[in-house]
């Protein structure tokens, strides 16, 4: 017998205990399956129900200007087909891509608020909630110069204010390939 292999069956389930973070991925997993929403509401926010897209994958580039060094980067954002906005990446803008969006400049898109994620300026290495809206010259700024609750704008504006919560839609472009021409090679 000590070379016999025993094997011990539970017959009684409420003997077995399931962990809170074995619990909360099964009720993920289930209502992934059923094409649920994963994401909880952020404190002190309602609840958003986007219908679904036909729309999934559109990009919407949102402008944004580094606080440290006074450059121009875009924070771009792919939609879910769930009709919502995730962030992707943030994007150093260079002439190339100021000419898609020159194409594309009366077409201006709208994201919510609540769509907005941590972002990270390509230039300084910043991240945060979003951007913050320079109340002195309007743009779009990184957290590049920010102490705490104390907001510090560019360089070339200057102004100096204390970090206020707002709930403003964010207002971005599409890029898109210039019409060059059939058979131009895209060069």
């Amino acid at each position: 017998m000590a070379g016999d292999l025993v094997k011990v069956v539970r017959k009684d389930q409420s003997l077995v205990r399931v962990s809170p973070a074995r619990q909360a991925m099964s009720n993920a997993l289930i209502r992934l399956r059923q094409g649920g929403e994963l994401l909880k509401p952020r404190d002190a926010q309602a609840q958003v129900t986007y219908a679904p897209s036909r729309q999934s994958g559109a990009i919407i580039d949102l402008p944004r200007i580094c606080a440290v060094h006074d450059k121009p980067y875009a924070s771009r954002y792919i939609r879910c087909a769930n009709g919502r906005f995730r962030y992707a990446q943030a994007i150093r803008i260079t002439e190339r891509l100021c000419d898609q969006y020159e194409a594309n400049l009366n077409d201006v898109r709208v994201m919510p608020r609540e769509d907005c994620q941590d972002e990270t300026c390509p230039w300084c290495g910043a991240y945060g909630f979003g951007s913050i809206l320079c109340g002195w010259c309007r743009a779009e700024v990184c957290y590049g110069r920010t102490n705490g609750e104390h907001f510090r704008c560019r360089p070339s504006c200057g102004a100096e204010s204390k970090l206020l919560s707002d709930n403003r839609p964010m207002r971005g472009l599409t890029p898109s390939l210039p019409n060059s021409g059939a058979g131009s090679g895209g060069r």
